[in-house]
């Protein structure tokens, strides 16, 4: 809990007070592709996952999670994927940021993705589960609070 004096407190109060950043994307897409910010200590990416609210987890490809530095979970975890079922590492990644939402210690699995896939990763329900998302097909944009 907060105290009223303290600034988390107000920085909390005043992100509910203000309008959502509303982030475009482009309706005749095959998916819609958001900026993401990893962060683990003092290495940084920012790259480009798709939103896919039918994943349980963040997704990311092997290659980024050695770049980041990620350590892995000592289990691994049985996925079901659309090309069929597999075991994949999996690691918490110690902060992620999308559209100035950020939630720390997120459950995330480590696996090869489609060369397809148009993005470096999918932003699943371990991310989206604590925020309202809005999609607004008519007017082309999305919200995050």
């Amino acid at each position: 809990m907060y105290s009223l004096f303290s600034l988390p407190f107000w920085r909390q109060v005043l992100t509910n007070l203000l309008p959502p950043k509303r982030f475009p994307f482009d309706p005749t897409a095959p998916s819609i592709i958001v900026p993401v910010t990893l962060t683990n200590h003092s290495k940084v990416a920012t790259i480009s996952m798709v939103l896919d609210t039918g994943a349980s987890y963040v997704v990311i490809r092997p290659s980024l999670a050695q770049a980041l530095n990620l350590d892995l979970d000592s289990t691994t975890l049985d996925i079901s994927t659309a090309s069929g079922s597999a075991s994949a590492a999996s690691t918490t990644i110690p902060q992620i940021t999308v559209l100035d939402c950020t939630c720390l210690r997120v459950p995330t699995i480590i696996t090869h993705l489609p060369e397809d896939t148009g993005a470096d990763g999918l932003l699943g329900l371990s991310f989206l589960n604590g925020y309202h998302l809005n999609i607004n097909f008519t007017h082309h944009y999305l919200t995050l609070k």
